[in-house]
């Protein structure tokens, strides 16, 4: 119970571990793995030095849910309601509680406690288990005693698997109870290996039976084997079952001669007492009854004192393990340092305890720190300061340090106390930090001009490929222009002109020099726009795309089919001008692998297709595909297969940059059995 209440006051019921509960109530999945985590994070540092075979400590929602469990942390979430029945207990009546409880890993008192916060709502429960199996191991070696836990059978069949009960447990000598077989073999060492074979007589275990059902203990004596068998009952506090039976076995083989010894004392001192009584009754009566009270108020004292002073000890235990602390004179010799500060420097406790505090001194620290210091706390006052110490094998830790003047009884300073929380870790971590931010920054920077870079490249390789789109649209309407001029030449050379047919050659030229305007204007519209993110109609960019692209693949007699619905726009917000490049870069790339590879009856065909949140667009030629070892590659950096005069490695990449980081599309190829088919995918929502 104390050892319990120890850990839950210090350890458990705090601010952080209350506010993570509080946090809890109203948790998604999400957050309550994540407050899962936080809570270990705070415990696995609280319970170093707690013994996990002797106490084991399980948060649990107010919903009866695991929540943490310190010696198995990453199994949690699971139903304790059948599990663990007074921790149900104490959930639904929100009170502190304890008892024994048969569990399905192990046995164990356990002490329950709800966890509330400051309006006392009740946010869950957590306990704190003392294994029964290392109480019986304790008892039996401190008191050289036989021992043993029988677990009702009942409740074992129950709770335990098979295996486990089969492995572990065997037959007790109490019908319908199991006892653990490790305990019997410590129980043999203890008090020899033919010990537990001897069985109780039959009246002798209903006698003892007969007490344990009235929740009574009892003891029973057998001269034949000279042992005191002695019986405790272990009642679960909710079920109100006895659940295990205590057994303690002790055997003395003088004990029969002890017997007839205090027969005969008995006999003399009782003679002589009722004589010493007879003539001194009255005189000593009112002194004996002061006397009797004083030892009681003594005896009474002599526990408390004793009590807390263990509680006392417990507790500077615990600071000294956790708190970096030190005590020095007032000449600054140390006359007291914690484990904590011993861990930390390395040093030992005989190492500094008698040295002057700057043993830990480290020499890169400012010497002026070290005069505000004596100056601060010489005028009784609190200095508070950051300092960087060195470690006995020449380390050194930064620690955030506050020292205080000491008094005594008598309000005389005697000497300075120094409590440090070591930073190190911070420090380092914020360095780190740092370095890294100043790595990512420069590498962002290299990737910036590099694309940049290829936009730049990309830029001059679509102007190229416009010039090419402009020259096959000029092409026929100048052939046109040519042959009326040449027929208009003959004709006057010959002096064969019809002035009749002059209105009909010009609407000729004309009609081809308007066409001509028209492309120039088409390409300078698209070339013009103002590369910004706006809404725009996706059927519009594809349209002008084709209008660019489209000339170079009827002039290369390639068909190009579509599948394009005008009628339902599709609108979408992008930067005005990249889908139409992608667009028109793959139709390019499609031209010019069904030229390179002289297919007859060439077709493309481009479609538009909207599902769900988003619209994509797929390009198929019947080019015959892109090879397996190359179809991996076709977006990297510089990739190409063309010839260094006809291609520059760029488009296909710079197109995926595009899609993939300025739209957050996605875009890909497959082979199909016509040839490669282009799909871009773009986010409408």
């Amino acid at each position: 119970q104390e050892q319990s209440d120890l850990i839950f006051n210090n350890f458990i019921n705090k601010d952080n571990i209350i506010n993570i509960y509080t946090k809890l109530q109203n948790a998604t999945p999400q957050d309550i793995d994540k407050l899962h985590i936080e809570l270990y994070n705070i415990m696995k540092n609280k319970i170093v030095g707690i013994d996990d075979k002797t106490a084991k400590i399980h948060f649990i929602t107010p919903d009866n849910k695991s929540f943490l469990r310190t010696h198995r942390p990453n199994e949690y979430g699971f139903d304790t309601t059948d599990i663990f029945k007074t921790a149900t207990y104490v959930n639904k009546h929100h009170i502190k509680y304890d008892s024994f409880e048969i569990g399905k890993e192990f046995s164990a008192y356990i002490f329950i406690y709800p966890l509330k916060d400051k309006q006392n709502k009740h946010l869950g429960t957590v306990f704190i288990a003392h294994k029964y199996s290392e109480f019986t191991k304790k008892f039996m070696e401190h008191f050289k005693v036989g021992s043993n836990f029988h677990l009702k059978e009942t409740i074992i069949d129950k709770k335990f698997s098979s295996n486990i009960k089969d492995t572990k447990y065997t037959k007790s000598v109490f019908d319908g109870f199991y006892a653990k077989k490790e305990l019997i073999e410590k129980t043999s060492k203890v008090v020899g290996k033919e010990f537990y074979k001897y069985k109780a007589s039959l009246s002798a275990e209903l006698k003892a039976l007969s007490e344990i059902s009235q929740h009574k203990s009892t003891s029973i004596y057998d001269k034949n084997t000279n042992t005191t068998f002695t019986f405790i009952p272990i009642i679960n506090k909710v079920t109100k079952e006895v659940e295990a039976i205590f057994s303690i076995r002790t055997t003395n083989h003088r004990v029969k001669e002890i017997i007839k010894n205090v027969q005969i004392i008995a006999t003399f001192l009782t003679l002589i007492i009722s004589l010493i009584l007879f003539f001194v009754y009255f005189l000593l009566r009112t002194k004996e009854k002061e006397k009797e009270q004083l030892e009681n108020q003594n005896k009474t004292l002599e526990e408390t004192v004793k009590q807390k002073t263990n509680e006392l000890q417990i507790s500077l235990d615990t600071i000294s393990n956790e708190l970096i602390y030190s005590k020095t004179d007032l000449n600054g010799i140390i006359t007291e340092v914690s484990n904590a500060f011993c861990h930390t420097s390395g040093y030992s406790k005989d190492e500094l305890i008698g040295k002057e505090h700057s043993i830990i001194r480290h020499p890169h620290t400012d010497s002026d720190i070290y005069s505000l210091m004596w100056k601060t706390v010489a005028h009784d006052k609190v200095w508070y300061g950051k300092v960087k110490n060195s470690k006995k094998d020449g380390g050194h830790y930064v620690v955030d340090m506050a020292i205080s003047p000491q008094y005594n009884l008598e309000n005389k300073k005697i000497g300075y106390m120094a409590i440090m929380h070591n930073i190190t870790s911070k420090i380092e971590l914020a360095k780190l930090n740092d370095d890294l931010e100043f790595k990512i920054k420069e590498e962002v920077e290299k990737n910036l001009a590099k694309e940049m870079l290829l936009f730049e490249q990309s830029k001059m390789a679509n102007i190229g490929a416009m010039i090419g789109n402009i020259a096959h649209q000029w092409r026929q309407p100048l052939s046109v222009i040519s042959t009326t001029a040449s027929g208009v030449q003959v004709s006057l050379d010959y002096d064969t002109f019809n002035k009749e047919d002059l209105p009909m050659f010009m609407d000729v030229i004309l009609e081809r020099t308007v066409y001509l305007s028209e492309t120039i204007d088409t390409f300078r519209n698209f070339l013009k726009e103002k590369k910004e993110l706006k809404e725009v109609v996706l059927q519009d960019r594809i349209n002008i795309a084709l209008g660019i692209a489209g000339v170079a693949l009827k002039d290369n007699a390639i068909v190009l089919h579509t599948n394009i619905d005008n009628e339902n726009k599709i609108k979408i917000t992008m930067v005005v001008g990249e889908l139409t490049e992608v667009i028109i870069n793959i139709l390019n790339n499609a031209r010019d692998i069904i030229l390179e590879k002289d297919i007859k009856n060439s077709w493309v065909k481009l479609e538009l297709i909207k599902k769900d949140t988003k619209a994509i667009i797929t390009i198929e030629d019947n080019g015959g595909g892109i090879p397996d070892d190359i179809l991996p590659h076709i977006f990297d950096e510089y990739f190409t297969t063309k010839d260094d005069d006809k291609g520059t490695g760029l488009g296909l990449h710079m197109s995926y940059q595009i899609i993939t980081k300025s739209i957050k599309g996605n875009l890909y190829v497959e082979n199909t059995k016509n040839g490669a088919k282009f799909f871009i995918e773009l986010p409408l929502g």
